[in-house]
């Protein structure tokens, strides 16, 4: 039998959520050989939509041997997925979610543990360019990506055979180095056209046989954003001079807000998974603001070191699309 909430003053009813399908992944959000920044590890939760439907979900976390903070949600959004980020490596976690509709939330769900491991045993990683020669790579595992990449893996070291799959389905079979998740010469490789998935997170698994034999499996989660719509940030509240928010490294005050306005009806910030800004008029900015001039936002609230800051866009059209920049907050003095 399900926990029920039933409030005096209504006929209000939410019902506990029960985890379902749960997926759970770390992620290295940025590449330690080109960001000399704290890497911190993530977990996305996956649960079962609540009946009747609430007005959101909060997850909460707690650390071995202490309790909830039912007053400190790590994520709250409409969805059904949610990740929480900057968790400590080598520490078990535990988490539970809520539905809540106005001031009343349902019950615990089911709780999940997960530990957050700093050890990976595998000598190989999927890493992506933007140019064809494999040049400047970045790691893939939690890249936000768009347009054409080139992925690969690396190192090439005793590989005899790889076996690239999208979100499950097999895509690719490289039998000769170097390995890439399109094929390619030794001096080039082929582009995949990320337009080809839907926009949200995607996995690839690289299912890699060993020269001994043996075999292992690699997997990253990436994050394809071929929206319209973009980030972008300002010094000045005027919003002048604007540059893509989307890897920038960032310190003080800040004006940051989405462009172009066309056909927006809403968009709902969120800083690290936790909602912090809605705007139902344009522009729309991350703190609000006015026709001319956007409210800052003080960039010394969050830790040093790397942020995902996410706007999920309502259209007018009732569709919606979700675009993530990341960032990197270096405040001097720190």
């Amino acid at each position: 039998m399900p926990k029920r909430f039933y409030s005096p003053f209504n006929t209000l009813v939410l019902l506990a959520v029960t985890l379902g399908i749960i997926h759970l992944s770390t992620s290295r959000c940025f590449s330690a050989d080109t960001y000399t920044v704290p890497q911190m590890a993530a977990v996305t939760l996956a649960w079962d939509p609540n009946e009747p439907a609430p007005d959101g979900y909060c997850i909460y976390q707690r650390a071995e041997g202490q309790s909830y903070d039912y007053g400190q949600p790590s994520w709250t959004g409409s969805g059904t997925s949610g990740t929480v980020y900057n968790l400590d490596w080598d520490t078990t976690y535990y988490f539970v979610v809520r539905a809540h509709a106005g001031a009343f939330q349902s019950a615990d769900s089911e709780e999940v543990a997960y530990i957050s491991s700093s050890v990976n045993g595998s000598l190989y990683r999927q890493l992506y360019s933007v140019s064809s020669d494999r040049s400047n790579p970045e790691t893939l595992d939690g890249a936000v990506v768009d347009g054409p990449i080139y992925s690969f893996v690396e190192p090439i070291t005793d590989i005899k055979r790889a076996e690239f799959f999208i979100d499950g389905v097999l895509h690719q079979t490289e039998n000769i180095a170097p390995y890439d998740l399109l094929g390619g010469s030794a001096n080039l490789a082929n582009p995949f056209d990320t337009t080809k998935l839907n926009q949200g997170l995607h996995t690839i698994s690289v299912q890699i046989t060993k020269t001994d034999g043996s075999s292992e499996i690699i997997n990253a989660e990436m994050f394809v954003s071929n929206s319209m719509y973009r980030q972008f940030f300002s010094i000045s509240s005027d919003r002048s001079k604007p540059a893509e928010l989307d890897w920038a490294s960032v310190d003080g005050l800040m004006y940051a807000f989405v462009e172009p306005i066309t056909d927006i009806k809403r968009a709902e910030f969120f800083i690290d998974g936790v909602l912090h800004q809605t705007e139902n008029i344009a522009p729309y900015d991350l703190s609000g603001g006015s026709a001319n001039l956007a409210n800052p936002f003080d960039t010394a609230k969050l830790s040093q070191g790397s942020h995902t800051i996410s706007v999920q866009i309502t259209k007018t059209d009732g569709s919606s699309d979700t675009i993530k920049a990341k960032v990197i907050v270096d405040n001097p003095g720190f």
